[in-house]
C-alpha cells in the first residue's frame, strides 16, 4: 500500500514538474562519441502560429572529455519558401576556471544556452534547423548530445536565462 501511495505521488509529481505550456519544440540527437563537422543535426518543426514571440536554445550534453570551455555552432534555418538562414554561436560551456556551466548528471553535463529571443517566424509552415559544430577542427570529442528546444514567450517576459 505504502509502495502505491509512493508511486503515485511520485508521478503526479513528475508529471507537474514535466509540464511547459510555452514549450513548441526540444528535441536531441544522439552524436556517437565525437561531433563530426560533416555531420550535422537537423529538426523539423511546424510553426502554426508564426505572430506568437519566440525563445530558441540551443542544447548540448557533453562528458568531461570535451576539452575545451566553449563551443562554436552554426545553425541554419530554412524557411518554408526555402530561404535560408544561418546563424554562428559562440556557447560557453565552462568557467575560465574549468567548472562546467550546464546541469551535470551521471558524467553528462546538459547546457541550454538562449540563442535568439523576442522573435517571430516569418509565416506559418515547416521549418528545418539544422545544427553542427563550427570549431577549427573536422572532429569534437566530448559532444554526446546536440540539439533545440523552441519556446514560446509570453507577452512582455524574458526567457530563461541560459543554462
Amino acid at each position: 500500500m505504502r509502495f502505491k501511495v509512493f508511486a503515485s505521488t511520485l508521478l503526479v509529481f513528475a508529471f507537474l514538474v514535466g509540464c511547459d505550456s510555452n514549450l513548441v519544440f526540444e528535441k536531441y540527437a544522439p552524436i556517437n562519441g565525437s561531433w563530426l563537422f560533416e555531420e550535422p543535426v537537423s529538426f523539423t518543426v511546424d510553426i502554426n502560429q508564426p505572430d506568437d514571440i519566440y525563445a530558441l536554445y540551443v542544447n548540448v550534453r557533453n562528458t568531461n572529455d570535451y576539452e575545451w570551455s566553449n563551443l562554436w555552432v552554426k545553425l541554419t534555418t530554412i524557411a518554408p519558401d526555402s530561404s535560408v538562414h544561418n546563424e554562428s554561436y559562440n556557447l560557453t560551456l565552462a568557467e575560465p576556471n574549468g567548472q562546467w556551466l550546464g546541469k551535470s548528471w551521471g558524467g553528462t553535463i546538459t547546457h541550454e544556452k538562449l540563442v535568439q529571443a523576442n522573435f517571430k517566424f516569418a509565416k506559418p509552415g515547416t521549418y528545418q534547423f539544422i545544427l553542427h559544430h563550427d570549431m577549427r577542427m573536422n572532429q569534437v570529442k566530448g559532444i554526446t548530445h546536440a540539439g533545440i528546444r523552441l519556446e514560446k514567450m509570453e507577452f512582455n517576459s524574458s526567457p530563461e536565462p541560459a543554462r
